[in-house]
């Protein structure tokens, strides 16, 4: 393995400036490293590098056959689909191969792609295509005969898969009998993926930590390996689902990828989370550039979109490769899952004292970022995990949040990796460390540590607090460095010859700074409160007490009993508030503040109670405001903005594409109500 491994990196790292006696002499390995890392992913669900890598390597060979053709051969990885055949479950001929997807990284491959649709074709009439989300999961067959399923299997190596149908009749999402015979359907194949959601493959882990089992590395994998198990009570809970995407049947003509999936979705399986129609090559960019953006907002993992020619005959024209359909591309997004190595671990200090590690890493790009540092949580996560220094890990970036650690690749372990060490004092003041009960962080206790307060000044300052645009981060480093500031209520008390000290302030930049100040004196009371950094009160608990309060002063004064009255504020955050006020130097410090004409009255516009404390969740595309207007209004109104479904929400507010959110509203038993009939709530 570790030579496969060094390989590896050396065909990413210099393949590309090979010259031909180069690659004639290297093709062959580079085919037995692509067919190393294939085994790896598909048949033990067990990959030791990442998607991103493996498509490189795929693409650098494929580059290298189509410069040099006497060089590809029948048995190379592009001519075939990998075999994930075991011999432990009964084998399965399909009735038509399940083949593998071109590649478009880019929306230059993409409109090469259609190029070569039109070369074939000859004709420059009108060609429509449908996009979709490209699901990130195990590939599978579903067959039905008169109504009743019948039979499920893996796609195996395109021709031959293993027979999965006791383990796809535990899944929940499929349908053991379906109404197919009213469209004329006496026998069909449905296609489709196998997923886990991010909350169960979570669970999943963790629950695998616990019983020191090795931890899935993605979803995907935690999908492939658990729908593929002998035992099919262990598939049974670990709560798969199945979306199908594709229908085959001699019965009748589907005419169009557009009435498959009407069809499909008309019989009750779970719609596809996104699916549109294009009309041209720039409105099929368009919306794989508007899915990419929505890829964190899906309850699994979407790695691309799936682009194809919506007419079936114009399909038949085109035809397929022994490796993939000619009328249908995957657009990969950019990769947000990695493999590097764990050099060393940091200990950082935030506002609150919490003390937690941080991965340094070898950089590597995410999503276009150079990533070399990423959260490893807290010192049960690291126990749990069991990663060790030197590690080959697994690293995902989502949205915006900071990249974190997966799982390390423990079979890759050369036996040079060290344990990580927990440090017993604070690193930065030397106060004996704590561990607070019902918490999972150390804690240094010392409320004057430079660096809490520190972190504390920048997040009051921050778009989480008062948002003082002239003091980010670096200003608030440098003036508790200048030692002009010693706590949140000094910033009031500065002069505009105070920030002369500071590098890079001049005479104007110093009065804008002193500018900004004076409007912070003014602003919402939710963003002092959420400013002033207590425990477990974010910005949409600081507005709810600003609703509910007339000043600081009287939520100061108030009891847990006062807070549990507030619809979002439970026990926990209610014993943060007391405790946080009951505080000498805290009371000192609002007190300061108050002195500083900083305003602590309420100016809280909410008002009407048209909402009435109910709970509201946004999915898919709203048409008449973005989603942060729409959680404005629900506040406005009295309501709650929620970034979950449970069976605590009231409504799921459904836009364009709304996506698995629905089904489970339904399970659930949450109102699901159109963004026109949401606005009428308010408007009525």
């Amino acid at each position: 393995m570790k030579e496969y491994l060094k390989l590896t990196e050396e065909f990413l790292a210099h393949g590309e400036d090979f010259s031909f006696m180069e690659i004639a002499l290297k093709i062959d390995t580079l085919k037995a490293v692509i067919d190393f890392h294939s085994h790896k992913y598909y048949l033990e669900s067990s990959p030791v590098v990442s998607d991103a890598k493996f498509d490189s390597l795929f693409r650098l060979l494929k580059k290298w056959e189509e410069e040099y053709p006497d060089l590809k051969t029948n048995d190379s990885p592009t001519q075939k689909i990998y075999s994930a055949v075991q011999t432990e479950l009964k084998k399965v001929s399909h009735s038509s191969a399940m083949l593998s997807l071109e590649n478009a990284m880019n929306t230059d491959e993409l409109i090469e792609w259609e190029k070569r649709i039109r070369n074939i074709l000859k004709h420059d009439r009108l060609i429509e295509y449908t996009v979709e989300a490209k699901l990130d999961g195990l590939s599978v067959s579903a067959i039905y005969k008169n109504n009743f399923f019948v039979q499920g299997a893996t796609r195996g190596d395109g021709q031959v898969g293993e027979d999965i149908t006791l383990n796809m009749k535990t899944l929940s999402s499929l349908m053991h009998n379906v109404d197919f015979v009213k469209y004329g359907i006496k026998k069909a194949e449905l296609r489709g993926e196998v997923v886990m959601f991010k909350k169960d493959f979570e669970d999943l882990n963790k629950k695998r930590a616990d019983q020191n089992e090795k931890l899935f590395s993605n979803p995907r994998n935690a999908a492939s390996g658990s729908l593929r198990q002998l035992d099919v009570s262990i598939t049974k809970e670990r709560k798969l689902s199945v979306l199908f995407f594709n229908m085959l049947s001699d019965d009748i003509d589907l005419i169009s990828e557009e009435n498959v999936n009407k069809i499909i979705t008309e019989s009750g399986f779970v719609s596809r989370p996104y699916f549109k129609k294009a009309s041209s090559i720039e409105e099929v960019i368009g919306y794989c550039t508007e899915l990419e953006k929505m890829r964190d907002d899906f309850d699994f993992e979407i790695d691309g979109a799936v682009v194809k020619v919506n007419n079936h005959d114009i399909r038949r024209s085109l035809g397929s490769t022994s490796h993939h359909p000619r009328w249908a591309i995957a657009y990969k997004f950019k990769a947000k899952e990695e493999t590097t190595r764990l050099l060393d671990v940091i200990w950082q200090v935030g506002r609150t004292g919490a003390v937690t590690p941080v991965a340094v890493l070898e950089p590597v790009l995410i999503d276009g970022v150079k990533v070399q540092r990423a959260t490893l949580h807290n010192t049960d996560e690291l126990e749990r995990k069991g990663i060790k220094i030197g590690d080959i890990v697994t690293i995902i970036r989502s949205g915006d949040v900071i990249p974190k650690v997966v799982a390390p690749m423990t079979e890759v372990r050369t036996g040079q990796e060290k344990k990580i060490i927990v440090p017993q004092n604070c690193p930065i003041c030397e106060t004996k460390l704590v561990k607070i009960a019902d918490e999972v962080a150390l804690k240094c206790t010392n409320s004057a540590c430079p660096r809490q307060i520190e972190e504390r000044l920048i997040y009051f300052c921050g778009r989480k607090g008062l948002d003082i645009e002239s003091l980010g981060d670096k200003v608030c480093k440098k003036l508790i460095e200048a030692e002009l500031v010693h706590d949140l209520a000094d910033i009031f008390y500065l002069k505009k010859q105070d920030f002369y000290n500071l590098e890079l302030f001049k005479d104007k930049s110093s009065e804008n700074a002193i500018s900004a100040i004076n409007e912070a004196r003014q602003k919402e009371l939710w963003r002092l409160i959420s400013g002033l950094g207590i425990a477990y009160v974010g910005v949409q608990t600081a507005k709810s007490l600003e609703k509910n309060f007339t000043s600081l002063d009287e939520i100061a004064d108030a009891n847990e009993e006062d807070f549990a009255l507030i619809y979002d504020i439970g026990e926990k955050v209610a014993r943060s508030l007391c405790d946080f006020f009951s505080k000498e130097e805290n009371q000192k410090l609002i007190e300061k503040l108050k002195n500083a004409e900083v305003n602590t009255i309420s100016k809280s516009v909410s008002v009407n109670d048209k909402l009435n404390g109910q709970s509201f969740l946004f999915t898919g595309t709203l048409q008449k405001m973005t989603r942060e207007q729409a959680k404005e209004l629900v506040e406005e109104n009295g309501g709650k903005p929620t970034s979950s479904i449970s069976k605590k929400t009231d409504y799921l507010v459904l836009g364009e594409n709304a996506g698995s959110k629905v089904k489970k509203a339904k399970d659930l038993g949450v109102k699901v109500i159109s963004e026109e009939e949401f606005l009428q709530m308010i408007t009525d």
